[in-house]
């Protein structure tokens, strides 16, 4: 049985498909209590191959970067290269308050997740997509 998590965020919902520069942003939110569901790729996310790794044994459940970073969330693997796999991020988007990603600038629009993505969002009051990128829309270009 799930314990129910209480704290600030507590009855909302996060979808996280988000690298090494996002996942810290999902932790803080899910140990604020809300619900953070990350996504990752098939094969799973490439943060589980970072060191250091857990008896200095590597492996994709041994990279102690991935287990902190991602305590108190929930896991779903997706992908998002699939017709399928869109749908299904679509409607996993439609039930959140907060849809946090990391991808390259225009990724998501080759994926046609921001139309579907922006459609979902007005569905409920409190809804919001956050982008966090070391770059602008267009890439490190200023």
């Amino acid at each position: 049985m799930t314990a129910i998590r209480e704290g600030a965020l507590s009855g909302r919902r996060v979808l996280e498909l988000a690298d090494e520069t996002g996942v810290y942003c999902g932790k803080l939110l899910a140990d604020m209590g809300a619900d953070v569901l990350k996504i990752e790729r098939p094969g799973g996310d490439a943060t589980r191959e970072l060191p250091p790794f857990w008896q200095g044994r590597p492996g994709p459940d041994h990279g102690l970067f991935f287990l902190y970073m991602n305590t108190s969330k929930r896991g779903l693997t997706l992908d998002v290269e699939r017709p399928e796999g869109q749908a299904l991020f679509r409607r996993l988007a439609a039930t959140a308050d907060l849809v946090l990603e990391t991808l390259p600038p225009g990724r998501l629009d080759e994926l046609q997740h921001p139309p579907a993505t922006e459609r979902a969002l007005p569905e409920r009051r409190h809804r919001a997509a956050q982008r966090l990128s070391s770059w602008s829309r267009k890439g490190n270009s200023r």
